[in-house]
């Protein structure tokens, strides 16, 4: 999918896939990407049954991926927040 927001083009195609996570029966896939110019973005998209919907591109930055990331409570999500963002991630 590719999209052009506020003047950038976001490709998930071309973009870096960081973390993904599903949700749900009918599911839900949101995919936090860096684009090659170092943005960031999700793209979100939804299955039911067998068919795939179309999805959505909502750029973001960091303070937002870190926030989306701690809710996943992962170790995975914990490395990628410390080490993509390592501005908005301090030591208690």
């Amino acid at each position: 999918m590719r999209k052009i927001i506020n003047g950038l083009l976001y490709d998930t195609d071309k973009a870096k896939v960081l973390y993904e996570h599903k949700e749900g029966a009918n599911y839900s896939i949101t995919r936090l990407c860096k684009t090659q110019n170092g943005n960031y973005f999700f793209y979100i998209y939804f299955y039911a049954g067998n068919d795939k919907n179309r999805g959505f591109i909502e750029p973001t930055g960091g303070r937002k991926a870190v926030n989306w990331l701690a809710v996943r409570n992962t170790e995975e999500a914990i490395d990628l927040a410390i080490s993509e963002f390592s501005e908005y991630v301090k030591e208690a």
